[in-house]
């Protein structure tokens, strides 16, 4: 039972600042500006975005996304497809 919760259909990128600071803070995502929201048996849950979602996102939505680390940076680089020129 999720205790008045409301449910998620399907997983949505949501900016953070439109969710209550306590339920960021306790998933520990109260820095990040875009956050994924989705529902779990528990009820429902807040997790940061992967790099591969952020670029997802990036392309759909046209707007800037923010990676936290150089790592995650290179995580996002490496996922981009990469158009291999033809010979012709």
């Amino acid at each position: 039972m999720n205790d008045g919760m409301a449910t998620v259909l399907s997983p949505m990128i949501v900016h953070a600042a439109r969710l209550p600071e306590e339920l960021l803070a306790r998933a520990d995502v109260e820095h990040e500006p875009l956050v994924m929201l989705e529902s779990t048996p528990d009820g429902a849950l807040v997790r940061k975005l992967t790099p591969a979602e952020k670029v997802e996102y990036a392309e759909r939505t046209g707007e800037s996304v923010f990676f936290g680390s150089a790592a995650e940076m290179d995580e996002a680089i490496l996922g981009v497809p990469v158009d291999e020129p033809t010979d012709e």
